[in-house]
């Protein structure tokens, strides 16, 4: 008898368990009109417009417009080596784009909140594959990691999202 009441006590126990892992998934907390689309186990919450499209087997945190529109944003971590500022980060992505894209052409820069704290964004243009691209990348740094949040579409398609763009860039939070 006593067996019996440990495994329906261990049962409840493991379905209390997961319901409380579903109550508090991304989701829940996503604002209104938003979707989570952070990876599993990330230290941050990612959310877009719930009509776009997550990316759920890329590997990255992220989602795109459409089938039609594949303006996307996509949101990666860097671990320097050295210690650096998120201005200083992004120089050195900035030479890698010169040398690696074709017509890199730098736009403008401004700062955004995310997380809670000012970040730097930076626009420029590129020649990717023989296609030409507009890029916003929005860059905040927490415990020595920086989060990069880029936003890539056509020169042609560009405005009609960035304004979703900069309400993703404000929803992002760390977990």
């Amino acid at each position: 008898m006593k067996l019996f009441q440990r495994m329906i006590c261990m049962i409840a126990a493991l379905i209390l368990t997961a319901s409380a892992l579903v109550s508090c998934t991304p989701e829940m907390n996503a604002p209104d009109g938003m979707q989570a689309a952070s990876l599993e186990g990330v230290e941050y919450a990612l959310y877009v417009p719930e009509s776009w499209v997550v990316n759920k087997n890329s590997g990255v945190s992220g989602a795109y417009v459409s089938a039609y529109d594949k303006s996307n944003v996509t949101l990666v971590s860097y671990v320097p080596t050295v210690a650096m500022t998120a201005e200083q980060y992004w120089t050195v992505c900035e030479e890698s784009y010169r040398a690696e894209f074709d017509n890199y052409t730098f736009v403008e820069s401004g700062s955004v909140t995310m997380a809670g704290q000012p970040a730097p964004y930076y626009v420029y243009t590129a020649t990717i594959g023989g296609d030409d691209y507009k890029f916003l990348q929005a860059i905040v740094g927490s415990n020595g990691i920086f989060y990069n949040l880029t936003y890539t579409a056509t020169p042609e398609l560009y405005d009609s999202h960035v304004e979703e763009v900069m309400s993703v860039i404000e929803a992002f939070t760390f977990r």
